[in-house]
């Protein structure tokens, strides 16, 4: 039985034991207060006729002296009538007073008054009243009365037995019911308090970390459901504390390679870009000498060739640093017009190392004449950037833009171009790392997919932002927003 079947049960007995209560104490004061109320209710009738009696009984005097008064006349017959009247009321109050038996004694002597009244009444000529006639009857009168006053007397005497003593009866009652109430609280409040003690006990041993398996609590009610909701709990902590553990093994595993391959790609980059430079010094010394002239294209090929792999060499050294948070931003006062400058001396190198005929212009919209960045990986960024932008468009034009950012305390560099653009659901793969989006524009282009990654990091590192739009088959504009930092030792910064 679950705990609220237990509790209407309790609610149920407390109920049937209130109504024997109830029971008892209408056996006890109920019935014998109805009792007297029905004696009372006799008395209150026996009350009415014996004043009806008497009220007839004063008439039937004042007319038998009327009577006596008038010996013939029109005025006597009216006294008779009267008279004939109140004799018709006695008898029905005469045999009301036999059916009830309350005075047999007085029905009689009313009902020799009736008789020799009527004889007086129904005789032609009419007899006149005897002497004694108005004694019986004034003697009659004051016997109702009498009786009137002695039945007025026993209802006072009845009327607190009558009554049932409703105040008495509902303090029992009330007092019953919150002894049977505070009687069936006592036992469910030790009952629950038990049994949630027990259940704040091990809530408390989980809380503390102690995940050793319990026995089950028993039973089928909600209690019992708690403890065993416990008991999944402490269950599922320790499945979670074991799972954090394998998680900190392998983090600190894939850290350990992560470094390890940042270690060795940094150490691959060093050892394998300076005999890379000799092999770029010597192609550059062939294609200085007199050789003829298709050996100096041999040379040349071979030239770019070492410098596409010394680049190439380059961005995975940039990635492995940022991998293993070793790159440091430095920031410098930088001259707006010099990273203006830049611009375009980048785009017109990258420019003569391609045979397209594209239109490359660079626009200075800023009014401040400096902000503090880091120099190096700023123009790291706009290199790639632009870089990107040749590789990827044929015809058409690549243009750079400056403007203020940041409340014209940064700035905002935009690169647009004509080429073959980006769909808009692959926007976020252009900076995960070694991702191109189209194979035969990569074995065309070259590239390694690091570019645009390195870039983002690099442009959050610095505390800025690298963004893209770009429609499918018309081009693609990115915009890099560079806060001004704050230079070391430079107070006003």
């Amino acid at each position: 039985m679950n705990l609220s079947g237990k509790f209407r049960l309790t609610g149920v007995l407390c109920i049937l034991a209130w109504v024997a209560v109830a029971a008892t104490i209408s056996l006890l004061i109920v019935q014998p207060a109805q009792k007297n109320q029905r004696v009372m209710q006799a008395l209150v009738e026996d009350l009415r006729l014996y004043s009806e009696v008497g009220d007839t009984l004063t008439g039937l005097t004042a007319q038998l002296v009327g009577i006596n008064l008038q010996s013939a006349g029109a005025e006597q017959n009216l006294l008779l009538n009267d008279v004939s009247t109140n004799l018709a009321q006695l008898n029905v109050q005469i045999e009301a007073l036999q059916e009830r038996g309350t005075d047999t004694e007085f029905a009689a002597q009313l009902f020799q008054i009736n008789s020799d009244l009527r004889q007086i009444v129904e005789a032609q000529p009419p007899l006149s009243p005897p002497p004694g006639l108005s004694e019986a009857v004034t003697e009659s009168t004051k016997r109702a009365h009498e009786l009137y006053q002695r039945l007025l007397e026993q209802i006072d005497d009845t009327l607190p037995h009558a009554q049932p003593p409703y105040f008495t009866i509902f303090a029992i009652f009330s007092v019953t019911g919150l002894a049977l109430l505070l009687t069936n609280a006592i036992v469910i409040s030790r009952y629950l308090t038990h049994r949630l003690y027990l259940i704040a006990a091990e809530a408390n041993t989980v809380e503390k970390g102690d995940l050793a398996p319990r026995a089950p609590p028993t039973g089928s009610d909600e209690i019992a459901q708690i403890g065993r909701s416990i008991g999944r709990l402490r269950m599922l902590s320790a499945q979670h504390k074991t799972t954090q553990i394998e998680l900190q093994l392998a983090r600190q595993s894939a850290e350990r390679l992560a470094s390890a391959k940042s270690d060795f790609l940094a150490l691959m980059s060093h050892e394998v870009r300076t005999p890379l430079n000799a092999i770029t010094g010597i192609f550059e010394l062939i294609a200085r000498s007199e050789i003829p002239d298709r050996q100096k294209q041999r040379a040349e090929k071979g030239k770019d060739a070492a410098a596409h792999l010394l680049r190439l060499l380059s961005k995975i050294l940039d990635a492995s640093r940022l991998d293993a948070n070793g790159m440091v931003v430095v920031p410098e006062h930088t001259s707006v017009k010099e990273l203006a400058s830049f611009a375009e001396e980048t785009l017109a190198a990258i420019h003569a190392t391609t045979n397209k005929k594209l239109e490359t212009k660079v626009t200075l919209n800023a009014t401040r004449t400096n902000f503090a960045t880091d120099p190096i990986l700023a123009k790291q960024i706009v290199t790639n950037i632009i870089d990107n932008a040749f590789r990827f468009t044929e015809t058409g034009a690549i243009k750079v833009r400056i403007d203020e950012a940041y409340d014209q305390n940064g700035i905002e560099i935009t690169i647009s171009d004509t080429g073959v653009g980006i769909a808009k659901e692959d926007i976020a793969r252009i900076y995960e790392p070694y991702q191109q989006l189209d194979g035969i524009i990569r074995r065309r282009s070259g590239g390694s997919g690091l570019g645009m990654s390195i870039s983002q990091n690099l442009a959050k590192l610095m505390g800025g932002d690298l963004s893209c739009v770009s429609t499918l088959g018309k081009g693609t504009t990115f915009t890099l927003r560079l806060p001004s930092l704050k230079v070391q030792g430079d107070k006003n910064a």
